[in-house]
């Protein structure tokens, strides 16, 4: 999900990895997983929760969702959103996994969660996309542009965190 209160830092985080990543000569250097994922507006989310109390059928279930991306494009229109040139490629999967090996056993020995571990690196690795065609047609789930999201996201963190 992407949108403003972000306070866990979820999909905040992406749009920070991109503002704040090295700079290679003009444009932003951003290495991705592999793998890609649905990701949806959060004010989206918000109103297909009520949608579904309200007109969704019992016992049924509903995708919240919108666009499947690959973490390069996202990566990439995260970056054309707030204004820099980026440069986006996909890690090798082994690699992604050797990171989150390294993360996993760091946690161990620290007793911290780590960020990359060999479950969230395996995910990453993965293609998880979905359709919210029942959504959209049962709850008439709105199905905001990500640009939308990542601009409120955007404006949301530089007034929050400066």
């Amino acid at each position: 999900m992407l949108g403003p209160l972000d306070t866990h830092l979820g999909g905040s985080r992406l749009v920070l990895q991109v503002a704040r990543a090295p700079r290679v000569g003009f444009r932003s250097v951003i290495p991705c997983p592999p793998g890609g994922r649905n990701f949806v507006a959060v004010s989206d989310v918000a109103d297909g929760i009520c949608r579904a109390l309200e007109l969704g059928e019992p016992g049924r279930a509903y995708l919240l969702g919108h666009r499947n991306l690959r973490y390069t494009e996202l990566m990439a229109t995260i970056g054309e959103v707030i204004g820099l040139a980026t440069y986006t490629f996909a890690l090798p999967r082994n690699l992604m996994r050797a990171v989150g090996a390294v993360g996993s056993a760091t946690g161990v020995a620290s007793r911290r969660t780590p960020r990359i571990s060999v479950a969230v690196a395996g995910a990453a690795c993965d293609d998880h996309y979905y359709s919210a065609a029942r959504a959209v047609r049962e709850l008439v789930l709105p199905q905001t542009p990500l640009e939308r999201a990542i601009e409120a996201s955007w404006r949301w963190l530089q007034d929050s965190y400066g």
